[in-house]
């Protein structure tokens, strides 16, 4: 999952570092920036998150489980598809796979509309221009 967030990062609004997926946030008039980390021999996501955020929690939490796909029955999924002698293989080698999601339903569009005619990279180049030109700064440092 990271790898794939990673290879999509919009420069300037998210970035991996290590196991760690960053990235600033805006919901409503609330603003500042996330770190989400797997918890250490737990099947558990750490989230970490400037304090003027708080107020907007409930919504930041739905839009991880998106991102993440935390809704997803990884057990239910390999159940079925093991059953396809095709998959079967890949299910047990790689268990509990997610799909990745979006953390907002306009970035998910943007991404898609410039996808379209150029790579991964390219895609996240463009986006990174977008938020440049017309995204808030942050002023949180570690963001590339």
């Amino acid at each position: 999952m990271l790898r794939f967030l990673a290879a999509r990062a919009i420069p300037g609004v998210e970035c991996v570092t290590g196991v760690a997926y960053q990235r600033t946030v805006g919901v409503g008039e609330h603003r500042g920036w996330l770190s989400v980390s797997p918890v250490a021999n737990r099947n558990l996501l750490a989230v970490d998150l400037a304090t003027e955020l708080a107020p907007a929690l409930p919504s930041i939490l739905v839009r991880l489980r998106n991102l993440f796909d935390l809704d997803a029955r990884p057990d239910v999924i390999a159940g079925h598809l093991a059953l396809d002698p095709l998959l079967a293989r890949s299910v047990e080698r790689q268990p509990g796979l997610r799909v990745p999601g979006a953390f907002d339903s306009f970035e998910l569009g943007m991404r898609a509309i410039l996808g379209q005619q150029v790579s991964v990279r390219g895609a996240s180049t463009l986006a990174g221009r977008v938020a440049q030109r017309f995204g808030e700064r942050s002023r949180r440092r570690w963001l590339a």
